[in-house]
């Protein structure tokens, strides 16, 4: 018998296809290795919960008033308007609306009223804002074409809070208020204060409001931490009646990691637990 015989042929083919090379079996990591790994990873978890700031804060819209609130002008009876002694912003003193004396004011007042014209005058003092009317533009009693701003007023934010969060909102919070007319992409967020939370709920279609409502909502007054906004490199006035947006802090949780942060982590098992 040959050689070749003494071994069956399907063996030699697999001894001949064998790969080079040692064969390494792989163990796997020890359990004192995973326990490291785990604890470092849950250590890093609580350092990070306990150092940060976790906020719940409702988004709101809302608008600017002052605090003294507006006088708006409207001529007493229709109109033409023939001349205008002011233009928006200007500072215009109560009774006078050109700096002239009381005897020369009330000298303009005899000759219009001879001509079946009617001198308007400012019944306070403050700054104009909101000037609608022009040079030949037709007046009416109902309609006002111009708002004073009254002396050393400050513009305040009206949020309007739907029910849903309004137990949530105390005088103290801080509020992150993004004007619809400066973009805050651009110019940022700007700070206020909660000051004053109304008792009475305010109804859609209820009240004359810039903002429309679609359920009720409360309104809160925000102290601004400034009555201007810087744009371009200047400073630029904030206007009664503009809309904005804020979001108010309604729970910042940063002191304790026991108390706090476990609490709101297990928050939603807690209230399930209560609903059982």
């Amino acid at each position: 018998m040959s050689e070749q015989r003494l071994f069956r042929v399907n063996a030699v083919k697999q001894q001949a296809a064998k790969l080079d090379g040692d064969v390494i079996i792989a163990q796997p990591l020890s359990s004192s290795v995973l326990t490291i790994a785990l604890l470092l990873l849950v250590s890093i978890l609580i350092t990070f919960l306990a150092l940060s700031s976790f906020h719940r804060k409702e988004t709101v819209a809302g608008y600017l008033k002052p605090d003294l609130g507006l006088a708006k002008i409207s001529s007493p009876r229709p109109g033409i308007v023939s001349q205008l002694f002011v233009e928006g912003g200007q500072q215009v003193d109560a009774g006078a609306p050109l700096d002239t004396d009381r005897s020369q004011l009330e000298q303009q007042k005899v000759e219009l009223d001879a001509r079946g014209q009617l001198l308007i005058t400012a019944p306070i003092s403050g700054r104009i804002t909101n000037l609608v009317a022009d040079i030949g533009a037709s007046l009416t009693s109902q309609l006002p074409f111009l708002t004073i701003l009254p002396e050393n007023a400050e513009l305040r934010a009206v949020l309007l809070v739907p029910t849903r969060a309004y137990g949530f909102v105390q005088p103290g919070q801080d509020t992150r208020i993004r004007f619809d007319a400066f973009p805050y992409q651009r110019f940022g967020l700007y700070d206020g204060e909660v000051i004053r939370t109304a008792q009475a709920i305010v109804l859609p279609g209820e009240v004359d409001m810039p903002v429309a409502v679609q359920e009720p909502v409360y309104r809160v007054e925000v102290a601004l931490a400034a009555q201007e906004i810087r744009a371009y490199g200047n400073s630029v006035p904030l206007q009664s009646g503009m809309l904005l947006s804020a979001d108010i802090v309604l729970e910042q949780r940063s002191r304790s990691f026991q108390q706090t942060r476990s609490s709101w982590l297990f928050e939603p098992i807690l209230s399930l637990k209560g609903q059982l």
